[in-house]
């Protein structure tokens, strides 16, 4: 199995292999025996590699593994007859529900979240219903599955033809099996550093805006710039929160490993009856209630990497102290009414990881 770095896989091939060709001694190159591939097909494959490559969440991969026949000891040699059976048989319905993607992740993945809502929201990733119409159009415009009466879900008409492409085929197999193989990776990781998941979230992984929309269940993607560094979604019951340290207007800063002071955002002069806050003010006089009701995870970009895209996952926050409004002065001298409060962390941040962020020693 050939496993390649986050990015669009078939033009990665299609280049080294021209570059190879352009050889002396070159002679018919692989490239020149492929199939010419349609945009759609290549938005397909755009689309798992952009989201599915690095295997932070294994369900949809699963979905695909079992609809399309990818033969599962390509990607673990040393499976059980017994969960070979099991992914066998779920294949062979060519159609698969809710009830067996859980059973496929208790087979195979058994630490990660197996929540209705996680579910269904690797359907909404693969029926296309959760992308906004730009990416929906980026990635083909083709859906993968469709929702049947039943309540299962089956491959569509469009993308059961694209299989039947030998070039297609051939990459579609090798990015499932690298994602899979991938997200095998972070789980033996995640168990050998003794981290269990936190609503699907690694503590210590990279993640990116759209990575957290999905793996907190979202029923639709929004544009990141519309998230900004947070952003409340009533329906889950979730507020991830997006830190670019010592990087920001903000004064967002570890008071010690376990607290983090932070600022709301200035647009619009939030207080704390804005929507965020009464929600998320309701219910902190009993902790472990506002726990089960509230999902806040934290995401810190440290300094030197303030050009990329993705954020630590440090934990999420447990309580929120010293709540208040208080005024933000920009660098122009205009004020704007925000709110700072203490985020508590469900457990300090490991001193290698607070250095690497802060640059300073957590003692």
């Amino acid at each position: 199995m050939r496993c390649f770095p986050v990015s669009y896989y078939l033009s990665f091939a299609r280049s080294r292999e021209k570059s190879l060709s352009r050889g002396k001694n070159a002679t018919a190159s692989y490239i020149e025996q492929l199939e010419p591939t349609s945009d759609a097909q290549h938005g397909v494959l755009k689309m798992l590699t952009t989201t599915q490559l690095r295997g932070l969440r294994p369900h949809e991969l699963l979905v695909l593994a079992a609809l399309c026949d990818v033969d599962w000891r390509h990607i673990d040699p040393d499976c059980s007859d017994d969960a070979l059976t099991v992914f066998h048989n779920i294949a062979s319905r060519h159609a698969i529900t809710v009830d067996g993607l859980r059973t496929l992740l208790m087979m195979f993945f058994p630490d990660a979240d197996r929540s209705g809502l996680q579910c269904r929201s690797a359907f909404a990733t693969l029926d296309y219903s959760y992308f906004i119409a730009a990416n929906a159009k980026r990635f083909g415009q083709t859906p993968l599955v469709r929702p049947c009466d039943d309540g299962s879900y089956r491959l569509t008409a469009e993308f059961s033809s694209m299989l039947g492409q030998a070039t297609f085929r051939t990459f579609f197999t090798d990015t499932i099996e690298a994602g899979l193989f991938n997200a095998m990776a972070l789980t033996k990781t995640a168990r050998k550093h003794r981290i269990q998941q936190n609503h699907g979230f690694l503590y210590g992984e990279k993640y990116t805006a759209f990575d957290v929309m999905c793996l907190c269940g979202w029923a639709a993607e929004q544009v990141p710039q519309n998230v900004g560094g947070y952003r409340l979604d009533a329906d889950t019951g979730s507020l991830p929160i997006f830190i670019k340290y010592e990087a920001s207007q903000y004064g967002d800063r570890f008071l010690n490993p376990s607290e983090i002071e932070w600022f709301s955002k200035n647009k619009n002069n939030r207080s704390l009856t804005s929507n965020e806050f009464r929600w998320l003010l309701n219910g902190t006089e009993h902790t472990p209630e506002w726990q089960n009701r509230h999902f806040v995870p934290v995401f810190i970009r440290r300094k030197a990497e303030e050009q990329e895209k993705s954020y630590y996952f440090i934990g999420s926050a447990v309580a929120l102290d010293d709540v208040r409004e208080s005024v933000n002065r920009s660098e122009d001298g205009s004020e704007s009414k925000v709110v700072v409060s203490t985020l508590n962390l469900i457990k300090p941040v490991d001193p290698e990881l607070y250095r690497h962020l802060t640059g300073k020693s957590a003692l």
